[in-house]
């Protein structure tokens, strides 16, 4: 039987790539055995080896359901899947490109053999061959599959394959899968792909942040501003989302936990070096929630002082109401003799108002030279109304 489907294949083979007399390697193919056909594959010229590596491959899957996991064949895989030329791949038409994926799908489906698996995903990869196909059976076996049962070469190279050629539904499971305890050790080669992705997927990264929970937030935060490929622009609409997406949570639950108002501070500092303005209104209302945060004792001081210092770099006109209504509470304070503020907040909203400048300060600024501040705060105060510009 064996016999028979082996001169049905060449005689089909022969007739395939119309050779009238074929060179000694085509022979060696067509007449060798498998180690045979590997070396002809190998040591094929630039005018064979187009269609002696598509013989190689077809001949593999043809034959795996009779030779079973035999190395020889699988090496005789390996070699055409290698051996086809990148140049061929990427000038070929649509047509072809689609059919060569679809044979490279069948080769790693049907191999066990870790090492065909890789070198498919490994020709994938270099020549973005990829198919609807191909990238729901990755996505699918991220989605599904314990690594742990999987040798660790082909798992990491399966995450760089989809980092290559995935999809939006690759972008959306890569990001489930960072936190998961299952994928732990694989978490860097995780976020690198996920990360490759990002620039296709920019409008599903605002809806990740528009529904993610802290963790969600603290794993995308962290992702986008770590990565220098991002322009400003896309990592300040991230850092302004993940604020805005913060401050919801905590008015809307009474466990939002001890690491959100970190990850707000850390937001905000994002914002104030990209200076990015187009967040005031988000800062005021995070300077707003910082304030009672504070209150709380959620809030240590010394970062408070840094939000109210940073909140008019991101909001400078926006920020004038609110930062001078904080300091007129705290003016009333004084004069009902209730509370004495801690100096350093004083001085930073005394700050942060000079640094604008606006006018609307000035009754804020003035209040303070009337009550029993430090003399360090009631200078601090003139200096500040001394920039104001009328």
């Amino acid at each position: 039987m064996k016999k028979l489907l082996l001169n049905i294949f060449l005689l089909s083979f022969t007739s395939l790539i119309l050779w009238a007399e074929g060179s000694n390697n085509q022979k060696r193919f067509v007449g060798g055995n498998l180690k045979d056909k590997t070396t002809s594959v190998k040591e094929a010229s630039e005018a064979e080896v187009v269609d002696l590596s598509k013989a190689a491959v077809e001949f593999s899957i043809n034959y795996k359901d009779i030779m079973g996991d035999d190395r020889e064949l699988s090496a005789l895989a390996v070699a055409g899947i290698i051996a086809i030329p990148q140049s061929y791949i990427e000038e070929a038409p649509d047509s072809e490109k689609k059919l060569l994926s679809e044979k490279f799908l069948q080769v790693y489906k049907i191999f066990d053999d870790n090492t065909v698996k890789i070198t498919v995903l490994n020709k994938i990869s270099s020549c973005s061959l990829n198919g609807s196909a191909f990238t729901s059976t990755l996505n699918d076996f991220i989605k599904t599959e314990n690594p742990a049962s999987y040798d660790m070469a082909l798992v990491k190279t399966i995450i760089q394959t989809i980092g290559n050629i995935g999809d939006a539904d690759s972008f959306g499971i890569l990001f489930e899968a960072i936190p998961k305890k299952d994928w732990e050790l694989l978490r860097g080669d995780l976020e690198k792909s996920f990360k490759m992705l990002l620039s296709d997927n920019q409008n599903l990264t605002l809806e990740l942040i528009s529904k993610g929970n802290p963790l969600e937030l603290r794993t995308i935060f962290d992702l986008i501003a770590k990565n220098d490929e991002n322009s400003k622009n896309f990592s300040a609409e991230i850092a302004e989302n993940v604020l805005l997406r913060s401050i919801y949570i905590i008015d809307n639950s009474s466990s939002a936990g001890e690491d959100l108002p970190v990850l707000q501070q850390e937001a905000l500092a994002l914002l104030k070096n990209l200076q990015w303005t187009r967040a005031s209104n988000t800062a005021v209302k995070y300077f707003e929630q910082a304030a009672r945060e504070y209150k709380n004792g959620v809030i240590k001081e010394d970062d408070f002082c840094s939000i109210i210092t940073s909140i008019p770099i991101v909001s400078p006109i926006a920020s004038i109401q609110p930062l001078s209504s904080y300091l007129v509470s705290l003016n009333q304070l004084m004069e009902d003799k209730s509370y004495t503020p801690a100096e350093n907040v004083v001085l930073s909203l005394i700050s942060a108002l000079g640094s604008v400048g606006d006018k609307n300060a000035f009754d804020a600024l003035l209040g303070v030279t009337y009550y029993e501040y430090s003399n360090t705060v009631i200078a601090a105060a003139r200096d500040a109304l001394a920039k104001l510009k009328w």
